[in-house]
């Protein structure tokens, strides 16, 4: 019994040993991930930047189209005996 004790007690500690050399990679694959994360951060920033500063421009265009005359309405021109009598169909 004493063996197989020693045995799984010395698998455990390789299994162990194993496990620990991995942390620095494992920092340096979460320092790269984080660039990436604050890359893109910056990049959702600049476009809802730009999105915002295109509402305003279409905003302030939309304003100054009320503001302006409004524009007669285009006169139908067409005589009205010369439409045809649909009231059959």
């Amino acid at each position: 019994m004493k063996k197989i004790a020693v045995a799984l007690a010395a698998c455990a500690t390789l299994a162990l040993a194993a496990c620990g050399t991995n942390r620095d990679d494992a920092l340096d694959n979460v320092q790269e991930n984080q660039a990436a994360a604050d890359n893109l951060n910056l990049l959702a920033d600049n476009a809802a930047n730009e999105a915002t500063a295109e509402a305003e421009t279409l905003s302030a265009q939309q304003e100054q189209l009320n503001r302006q005359e409004p524009t007669p309405a285009a006169e139908d021109d067409r005589d009205p005996a010369e439409d045809e009598d649909v009231s059959g169909m």
